[in-house]
């Protein structure tokens, strides 16, 4: 069966739809679903119920997991995806949006993502070489092949301080606090009034971790 438009899946429904192959518009999940045929959803995937799609290769939109989900074949998602349950995609290659971690995530094939990643769980990302937008860890990360974050060509790995007010990235040349991007040397020669301005608390938080930060990337 292929589907024409946007589909949401209740208890009402879900029976009706077991041989569906593929959906052209988003798909919401709203009661347990098993669609062992369903190989593509055109747009947004939105997840509230378990579902299984041992044969979804792709999600042209952005998925939004809030129910565990195993999508052993999915290979790429055009939009975001953010993850709030259990999501097992160990053929994921591709995020083309952002990528938001707040739950078990295992995609050991992730090459790219699109968008930031912001991590507020523990993940393992072995094959991840490219990040487009910003990086936010506020979680242990591993990441040993990425070589490209928001456009900088990297030759070490990056290093992160956790258990702080704002995470606390740093680059072969810049420094991102929160939302402040700066390279090394601008952060040191930052005057109070300048890092004052950057956000309420940010003079605080300076002076309190300023040393810590710039003698760990040697400034």
């Amino acid at each position: 069966m292929h589907y024409e438009g946007n589909l949401t899946i209740t208890k009402a429904n879900a029976g009706n739809y077991s041989n569906l192959e593929s959906v052209s518009g988003y798909l919401y999940i709203h009661a347990e679903f098993k669609a062992p045929v369903l190989t593509s959803v055109g747009g947004w995937v939105s997840i509230h119920a378990d579902f299984q799609a041992p044969a979804l290769t792709s999600v042209g939109g952005s998925l939004d997991i809030y129910a565990d989900f195993q999508a052993p074949v999915l290979t790429s998602v055009g939009g975001w995806v953010s993850i709030h349950a259990d999501f097992q995609a160990p053929a994921l290659t591709s995020v083309g949006g952002y990528l938001y971690i707040n739950a078990d995530f295992q995609a050991p094939a992730l090459t790219s993502v699109g968008g930031y990643l912001y991590i507020n769980a523990e993940f393992q990302a072995p094959a991840l070489t490219s990040v487009g937008g910003y990086l936010s860890i506020c979680a242990d990360f591993q990441a040993p092949a990425l070589a490209s974050v928001e456009q900088e060509h990297l030759k070490k790995p990056i290093q992160y301080i956790l258990g702080l007010e704002w995470p606390v990235i740093i680059t072969d040349n810049y420094i991102r606090i929160g939302c402040q991007r700066h390279t090394k040397q601008e952060w040191a020669e930052f005057t109070h009034a300048q890092i004052s301005r950057m956000a309420p608390g940010a003079l605080k938080f300076w002076k309190e971790n300023k040393d810590t930060i710039l003698t760990k990337v040697g400034v």
